[in-house]
């Protein structure tokens, strides 16, 4: 039990400093902002799936009247921030070690800002197509990639108007006296597109102790969680909004190009019957760190506009056929 609390003590440090990193990057001048969607299956993690599959995965978060801060030139007016995508995917097993994955999405995000003096659109479409795979070969090891394509339905530009994404995410399953199930997590997010190019680092740790479960991976799984039964689970978790898109050509800041970033802490409770359905809603209030970045239409120019704290609430749904 002593060595079980000291690696469960160990594990949680690491959560609390990548917190602090989150909100470090995230309130830096110079950071570059991260995609937390990797575009992968849980799927992939499930050793007993070994038949071709789909997976239909849909999503919502709503966020609340944030104000803007009183040291910014919009203070007293507020921004409000919706987001929803729906994806279909399609894993081909090709043994019961190896998987590729290929999928199509459609992805939604409003934003509402009533005296918006660069853009009055309130509305972003965008299609996503997927490719993945991954693999358990190597001793201990599962390694996950994905390439994403997001484009706008606005203009079919695959230079301007196209967002890039790449993860590689390896997990080596670490299971010995000291932690029973700990698993080590490495690997990259990367991003071009939209007058920008940028690449973060994917760490951190997660490990299984009892009905507790706790996910350090930093930027793209913060949470503590506890599983009521073989069905029900609670968590306590951090989640990451990074949106960048592109406006039209009729706007006051013609071709721009905007960037919404929050992140907040939330309640979520989470119904599965593995590895047919999961249902997740949650309710948070996020960390008053908003931003919201203004560029003109070479990414140069750039305007940061800082907002407060709201409360939020969201869902997601993942069904296996």
């Amino acid at each position: 039990m002593s060595k079980t609390l000291l690696c469960a003590l160990t594990v949680l440090s690491f959560l609390f400093s990548a917190s602090y990193a989150q909100e470090s990057i995230i309130g830096s001048e110079d950071a570059y902002s991260f995609n937390t969607d990797v575009r992968i299956p849980d799927d992939f993690n499930d050793e007993t799936q070994v038949r071709n599959f789909f997976s239909l995965e849909g999503a919502f978060d709503v966020i609340g009247k944030s104000k803007f801060k009183r040291s910014d030139p919009f203070n007293g007016q507020d921004v409000r921030f919706n987001r929803a995508n729906i994806d279909l995917f399609y894993v081909k097993m090709l043994s019961c070690c190896d998987a590729i994955m290929a999928g199509i999405g459609y992805g939604h995000t409003y934003l509402d800002w009533n005296e918006n003096p660069f853009f009055n659109e309130t509305d972003f479409n965008t299609i996503n197509v997927s490719l993945g795979g991954y693999t358990k070969r190597f001793c201990h090891w599962l390694w996950k990639a994905a390439v994403t394509a997001e484009f706008s339905t606005k203009k079919w530009d695959f230079a301007d108007y196209t967002l890039y994404n790449a993860t590689l995410w390896g997990r080596y399953g670490w299971d010995n006296c000291f932690c029973n199930d700990l698993g080590l997590n490495l690997g990259f997010i990367a991003r071009a597109g939209l007058e920008k190019e940028w690449w973060i680092p994917l760490v951190g740790l997660d490990y299984k102790w009892g009905r507790w479960e706790l996910n350090a991976i930093y930027p793209v799984n913060m949470a503590l969680i506890y599983h009521i039964n073989c069905n029900w689970s609670a968590a306590v978790a951090g989640r990451i909004w990074d949106v960048r898109h592109r406006v039209g050509p009729n706007e006051n800041f013609s071709n721009g190009i905007f960037e919404y970033r929050n992140s907040g802490v939330e309640f979520a409770l989470t119904y599965e019957v593995d590895p047919i359905l999961s249902v997740n809603a949650h309710v948070g209030s996020t960390l008053g760190n908003g931003q919201l970045r203004i560029y003109n239409q070479n990414g140069g120019d750039r305007q940061k506009l800082r907002f407060g704290a709201a409360p939020y609430f969201g869902s997601a749904i993942t069904l296996r056929f």
